[in-house]
C-alpha cells in the first residue's frame, strides 16, 4: 500500500488558555522533549482518532514528576 505525502502549513496561531493548564502543558512538552506547540498537536490528532493522547508509561512519568496526580 502506498502512501500519498501531504504537505504539512503549519500557522502561529493565538489561543487564549487558562493559566495553570498552559504550566501542566509546558511542564508535559518539558518531560517529553518537544514544543508546546508539538504536544497540542499530537493531543488534538489523537483526540479526532478517538484515541488516547498519553501512554500508560508517560501518565505515569507525569504523576511521578509531580505534573499531576493521577
Amino acid at each position: 500500500m502506498t502512501e500519498t505525502k501531504v504537505e504539512v502549513e503549519r500557522i502561529q496561531t493565538g489561543v487564549r488558555m487558562e493559566k495553570r493548564l498552559v504550566k501542566v502543558l509546558k511542564a508535559v512538552a518539558e518531560l517529553k522533549d518537544m514544543t508546546l506547540g508539538d504536544l497540542l498537536e499530537g493531543i488534538v490528532l489523537h483526540a479526532f482518532e478517538g484515541k488516547s493522547a498519553f501512554s500508560a508509561q508517560t501518565l505515569k512519568e507525569m504523576s511521578s514528576s509531580g505534573i499531576f496526580m493521577a
